[in-house]
């Protein structure tokens, strides 16, 4: 089996690190005042793997063309624990941790929390209510822009993690795997629900990935060390593709450059597509960036920076 093979110790990490981890948009995770029997917390936590021409996964795979609820879960689990247990199943090695944050919910009412990559994809709770069981329903909804991929009402057992995973939208080049888990605490848990609303920042921490190391020669990393970031001046934006329009396609496609010593963009290379037919327009568009170039002890260096080309399709007049 193939495995992704992500640029490791380049620009590219800048990137990576602001699609996997810092766009996606925390929700406000305090807790209210005072705890009461009705209140509790949703731990979310969200997992990427990029849909790439040499991505290869085993049978039981998220869908391609779909964002659906696979099942539940055992709770309880840290982060590293969950992303192992959820590379096996899900059958993606490559699978890698993107994001997490937590909020509190209360029944019969409804809670938010947010994760991006370029657009905002809004996480719903409604409904939340208890079974004569002892389990719990809800409603689960997953929203990106004016789209609801996915709306439905679930029953589960409270402390256990929900999963729902797959292509949350054709714009986005990744396949994504999401776990919800609630727990509802009565007002002598306090403290065990404070520690449980504190799982979002620890995940953040045993994820963070460690600290690059400078290059040794140009091209170097930028904003590492003394190399200072290149700031951008001028460019043109990417034209959207006749060859996809027919089937009113959005998209985003990544391009590594080479930012030089005079500030132009060079050698531009495709790190990760949703489509064929944004990588030429994405590849042109590259070229035409322009910046005041980075600077190591104050002179003029080159460093390799990664573009983010979004596709949106809008209709000609007339047509």
């Amino acid at each position: 089996m193939k495995i992704i093979r992500f640029p490791t110790r380049k620009s590219t990490l800048f990137l990576m690190l602001a699609l996997a981890l810092n766009a996606c948009a925390a929700s406000p995770g305090s807790l209210p005042a005072a705890a009461s029997a009705d209140q509790g917390v949703v731990l979310l936590r969200t997992y990427f793997v990029a849909l790439r021409p040499d991505l290869e996964m085993g049978a039981s795979h998220p869908p391609l063309t779909g964002f659906v609820f696979t099942g539940p879960l055992p709770g309880g689990q840290d982060g590293k624990a969950q992303l192992d247990l959820l590379s096996r199943r899900l059958t993606l090695p490559t699978l890698g941790f993107q994001f997490s944050d937590t909020t509190a919910v209360s029944l019969g009412k409804d809670a938010t929390l947010a994760m991006g990559f370029g657009e905002i994809i809004q996480v719903g709770i409604s409904g939340l209510s208890r079974a004569g069981d002892g389990g719990m329903t809800a409603g689960f909804s997953f929203r990106f822009g004016a789209k609801e991929p996915f709306r439905r009402t679930l029953p589960f057992k409270p402390g256990e993690a929900l999963l729902f995973a797959g292509h949350l939208d054709a714009s986005l080049p990744i396949l994504s795997a999401v776990t919800l888990e609630i727990r509802m605490f009565p007002p002598e848990k306090r403290v065990e629900m404070e520690e449980f609303a504190a799982v979002a920042r620890k995940d953040r921490q045993a994820f963070a990935p460690p600290v690059p190391t400078q290059r040794s020669e140009e091209p170097y990393l930028p904003g590492v060390g003394d190399v200072t970031l290149p700031e951008l001046v001028a460019h043109e934006n990417a034209r959207y593709p006749d060859a996809a329009r027919p089937e009113k396609m959005n998209g985003q496609v990544i391009v590594e450059v080479t930012v030089d010593r005079e500030g132009k963009a060079t050698a531009p290379r495709i790190l990760i597509t949703s489509s064929p037919y944004f990588d030429f327009p994405a590849l042109e568009a590259a070229k035409t960036y322009r910046y005041r170039p980075a600077t190591k002890n104050g002179q003029p260096v080159a460093v390799t920076m990664n573009l983010i080309m979004i596709f949106q399709y809008t209709a000609r007049p007339g047509s």
